[in-house]
Order: structure tokens, then C-alpha cells, then sequence
């Protein structure tokens, strides 16, 4: 019983410390996945149209084409400064 209760701590301080290192990589990504979703929110609050499918692209597409040409601008740029960085935080640093 002793073993089973040091593996489950084990087990959530493990998961606690892979958290805290992995922090930096979360909050980017929650924080583009923000900035998408209230861009894309706001566009699809318009729609009206019956055929729903074609209404979502229709309002979504012209949100969703500007953070591509932004997302390609800045690998374009991260590519030509930094060639050997894999992550952005290699940048960053």
C-alpha cells in the first residue's frame, strides 16, 4: 500500500514538474489559439445564412487567410534570420 501511495505522488510531481517545463511551449500555443478563436468568434456571430457550411466559410475565411500571411511572414523571417532555430523559443533567447 506504502509503494502504491509513493507511486502516485510520484507520479503527480512528476506531472507537476513537466508542467512548470513545459509552461513556455503551453502558454504560446493557448495564446495563438486565443487570438484565432475571438478573431474567428466575432465573424461567425454574423452568420445567417440557412446553409450553414458555407455561411462559416464565408465569414471565417477572411480572418483565417490574415493569420496565415501573418504565420508565413514570420517563418519566412524566422527562417532567414535564425536557419537553425527549431522552436521559437530559440529565437527568443
Amino acid at each position: 500500500m506504502l509503494i502504491v501511495l509513493g507511486l502516485f505522488l510520484a507520479a503527480i510531481f512528476g506531472a507537476g514538474l513537466y508542467l512548470a517545463y513545459s509552461a513556455p511551449v503551453i502558454l504560446s500555443e493557448a495564446a495563438f489559439e486565443a487570438l484565432m478563436a475571438t478573431s474567428l468568434i466575432k465573424a461567425t456571430k454574423r452568420m445567417d445564412d440557412p446553409d450553414w457550411m458555407g455561411s462559416v466559410f464565408r465569414s471565417t475565411i477572411g480572418p483565417f487567410l490574415i493569420i496565415l500571411v501573418l504565420a508565413l511572414l514570420l517563418a519566412g523571417t524566422i527562417e532567414s534570420y535564425w536557419p537553425n532555430a527549431d522552436k521559437l523559443m530559440d529565437v527568443l533567447k
